[in-house]
Parts: C-alpha cells; sequence; structure tokens
C-alpha cells in the first residue's frame, strides 16, 4: 500500500505537507519532506532494537570531477558550480573572448549532458512501465542496453518486446 498527501486545496493555508508513507505487512517506511527526513517502524521492534528515524542527510568529503576535493551533502555545491562557471564564460574577461571561455568549460569532462543519460533512460522506463500498469497490463520489465536496443520493454503475454530506445543508454 502506498500513500502520499501531496495535494491540499488552493485555500491550504500551512506548509505542503509531502510525504510518502510504504505500508508493509509488518511496518511503515515515512519519507516526509518537512521533517527532511525518513521514518521507520517495524511491528514488534522497538527503537533500542531497530534505529526508527534513518540519517538520509548524507554528507562527506569527495573528489569533484574537476579535481578539487571538497565536503557536500545536500548538492548545492554542484548549482554553485554552475554559477561560478557560467559567472566565466560571461564576465571572465574581455567580450571578444568570451567563445574562448566558452570552449574550455564545453571541453570539461564532467560538463556533458551524457552524464545524465542513465538517469533520462530511468525516467522513461519507469514511465513506460507504470502507463501500461494504469491501463490494467501490470508486471512490465524494462531491459537497458538489450541486444535489440537501449531500452527494452517486456510484458507478460506479450510475443515480441517494445523498443522504447533504439540507441546505447
Amino acid at each position: 500500500d502506498i500513500h502520499t498527501s501531496w495535494v491540499t486545496p488552493d485555500n491550504f493555508p500551512g506548509y505542503v505537507e509531502q510525504e510518502v508513507q510504504f505500508r508493509f505487512d509488518n511496518g511503515v517506511w515515512n519519507g516526509h519532506s518537512r521533517k527532511r527526513g525518513v521514518e521507520l517502524t517495524v511491528e514488534g521492534k522497538t527503537p533500542l532494537e531497530i534505529k526508527t528515524t534513518l540519517n538520509n542527510h548524507y554528507n562527506s568529503t569527495f573528489l569533484e570531477p574537476w579535481g578539487e576535493r571538497s565536503q557536500r551533502g545536500y548538492g548545492i555545491e554542484v548549482l554553485e558550480r554552475f554559477v561560478r562557471e557560467v559567472a566565466f564564460v560571461e564576465f571572465g574577461g574581455p567580450a571578444q573572448e568570451r567563445s574562448q571561455r566558452l570552449r574550455a568549460i564545453r571541453r570539461l569532462a564532467y560538463n556533458d549532458g551524457t552524464a545524465d543519460r542513465q538517469v533520462v533512460a530511468a525516467v522513461q522506463a519507469m514511465e513506460a512501465i507504470l502507463q501500461r500498469q494504469a491501463q490494467g497490463q501490470p508486471d512490465a520489465v524494462v531491459y537497458v542496453n538489450h541486444p535489440r536496443g537501449g531500452l527494452v520493454l517486456f510484458a507478460p503475454g506479450e510475443s515480441e518486446p517494445q523498443v522504447l530506445y533504439e540507441g546505447q543508454v
């Protein structure tokens, strides 16, 4: 059972309480936006036996793609880096040298849209699976980089798969 509370009336006076609950036979997993965390309850287990508030505020040291070491957590650093790079291109020297600065930024290995291919593929696959589910056709599976294509949907009872994306992911 999945429960969400993302819809509130237009005249709702308070916070938008975005939460999602996954209800199982013996427990509840609750993700809550305002509390910025996850709560877990398992039947017959006390907080001393199993942790009930999971730490998902991930924070660690990283070696960034541009070679710098950093401490980060929520991902704001990537946005800051983007703004710095835009500022470098637009305001980092004489206007007539802008195209050279832009070429330099475009040459950076991490600054490439292909880095998001896996995320886009996962979203496209999930959309196709959920669309089938909504039409009463459950249990579809999408294979990534299958011999027939980059994203190939297999559905129970259908002899031929549906190629969602032909190229490699």
